[in-house]
């Protein structure tokens, strides 16, 4: 599993992450399912932070997916998890890639580690094999969130039509980090 850019991603930017399952046997390998799902989480020191339990609760994600529930003590956000596929074989020695992608709410803290809490988010992909075990990858990742960079100020696309050379599309990577580097420099 890896997502396509550096694995930082600004809050409200679309993550878009893939997944190559490769059969390495010699036998056809049935696939029962896969799914994938971008999920936030907070990590708390109980020694010196004192969390009240009706408090706690409403920190819990309503996600009702079978994914989330085994970090559910501290997920603050969960995406809808995403179907890659339902039943697939794939025969020996073959590959097949997998893509989906996710967005993380424009509200959400931005990724931190501090002494005494700390806010995660990871790419959280589940797969199956037909009588097999689930396997559940993490994949973690760096949210930021800086006041005053939004996406919805992000560069106006210039009207084109639709053989324009690769000159005049934008590159948003670019763009917000010339504007990371004017907030910070």
């Amino acid at each position: 599993v890896s997502t396509q850019s550096t694995g930082v991603h600004i809050v409200g930017q679309t993550i878009k992450c893939a997944l190559l399952v490769h059969n390495a046997s010699d036998l056809t390998d049935r696939l029962a399912w896969a799914t994938g799902q971008i999920s936030g989480h907070v990590t708390v020191d109980e020694r010196y932070v004192q969390i009240a339990r009706e408090q706690q609760e409403e920190v819990v994600t309503n996600s009702s997916s079978a994914l989330t529930k085994h970090v559910a003590n501290d997920c603050f956000f969960s995406s809808d998890p995403e179907i890659l596929f339902c039943d697939i074989q794939l025969p020996p020695q073959c590959s097949k890639e997998l893509k989906f992608s996710g967005i993380v709410p424009t509200h959400s803290p931005p990724s931190y580690r501090g002494s005494y809490i700390k806010y995660s988010y990871i790419v959280l992909v589940g797969l199956q094999r037909v009588n097999k075990p689930v396997t559940l990858i993490n994949l973690p990742i760096r949210i930021i969130n800086l006041p005053g960079i939004s996406l919805v100020d992000g560069p106006k696309k210039p009207l084109t039509h639709p053989f324009a050379p690769r000159e005049e599309c934008i590159n948003y990577e670019d763009y917000f980090m010339d504007k990371v580097q004017s907030v910070v420099l």
